[in-house]
């Protein structure tokens, strides 16, 4: 991996560069799933690289109902694990998360799970166990959730991604802020009773939040044409 100084403007995307190409060559990422992030590395700049408060809030709402849930997943790709492995690890055991990993290569599966090393690991879950579950978490393109009838969460910044549409909660923020951001927002809200839970769930709005994102990201651009971004 190039070594990269902490003085750099830069560091943290330069540094997710790096990890992504190390997974490339190892063999867990494919070319397409290199195109797919530096779409959303474009959108992270849009937005300034920060968690904004739209996607703040958001996942507040996520962790509230993750904590009310009975079952909740996570459906993880390569992307997810090859940037935020011990994230991962810490959340789904502070937040009982069961774990899916969305990929059908086997080989790719096993190198996957092998760098999680999570214990126990659901490495492929059958339709009839899935329905089991209340509430999934999804980051990138899976036909998972489509059969799904539960709370559905997206976190990522494929905001021109059609599979938005049919989420609850939809979190427009990179892979490894939103793992920092969710175990944040647990710790603050793990005490919650059950009545103070749903009332942060209560007047979310996805489409609001969502045009609200949006408008950041044109404001941004705006910005930027008028040569005031940083």
């Amino acid at each position: 991996m190039t070594e990269i100084p902490r003085s750099h403007p830069r560091y943290s995307s330069l540094l997710t560069r790096e990890r992504l190409v190390e997974a490339y060559e190892e063999g867990i990422l494919d070319e397409g799933a290199l195109i797919e992030f530096g779409r959303e590395e474009a959108v992270d700049y849009l937005i300034g690289e920060r968690t904004i408060e739209e996607a703040y809030r958001s996942t507040e709402v996520a962790v509230s109902y993750i904590l009310l849930s009975k079952n909740p997943m996570i459906v993880l790709d390569g992307v997810c694990i090859a940037l935020a492995a011990n994230e991962i690890k810490k959340i789904c055991r502070l937040l009982r998360l069961s774990v899916y990993i969305g990929e059908d290569s086997s080989e790719v599966r096993e190198r996957l799970v092998g760098r999680l090393n999570l214990s126990p690991m659901k490495e492929g879950i059958e339709p009839k166990e899935r329905m089991d579950r209340d509430l999934l978490i999804v980051h990138g393109k899976n036909k998972i959730f489509r059969a799904f009838n539960g709370i559905k969460i997206y976190f990522g910044l494929n905001i021109f991604s059609n599979d938005i549409n049919e989420m609850d909660i939809v979190i427009v923020d990179s892979v490894t802020r939103f793992f920092s951001t969710i175990e944040e927002i647990f710790n603050k809200l793990r005490k919650k009773s059950r009545r103070e839970l749903i009332e942060i769930t209560k007047d979310y709005n996805k489409e609001e939040i969502f045009i609200d994102t949006l408008n950041f990201v044109v404001n941004r651009i705006e910005r930027l044409l008028d040569g005031e971004m940083r």
